[in-house]
């Protein structure tokens, strides 16, 4: 008899320990999931990144050639011919404004 119960103890303490060894595989198996899931949307957020890095780079040229070009068309073009029924203290000051508004463009892209 003593044998029948102490063989019921162990086979009910060998059913505790499965279980929790069935919970500790699951909680292991939840974190890893976790884990690649994280790893995934790095992945994603990096892959974004890029993209948009590119489309930046593009756009800076973008913005440089026009830059270059408004700096050559204002380098061949007289105020006096786009105004031409402004005073010349007015044509002295658009030109000015054009030249401060590439400045402050190129500065601030000089920057970035």
């Amino acid at each position: 008899m003593d044998k029948v119960i102490k063989y019921e103890k162990l086979q009910k303490e060998l059913e505790s320990v499965k279980a929790e060894n069935y919970r500790i595989r699951c909680e292991k198996q939840s974190d890893l999931n976790k884990i690649a899931e994280s790893e995934f949307n790095e992945n994603q957020a990096s892959d974004r990144l890029k993209e948009a890095r590119a489309e930046l780079a593009a756009e800076k040229a973008k913005a440089k050639e026009m830059l270059e070009a408004l700096e050559n068309l204002l380098g061949h073009l007289d105020a006096s011919l786009l105004f031409p029924h402004k005073e010349r203290s007015d044509l002295v000051k658009a030109e000015s404004l054009m030249g401060q508004a590439i400045a402050k463009y190129k500065g601030a892209s000089d920057g970035q």
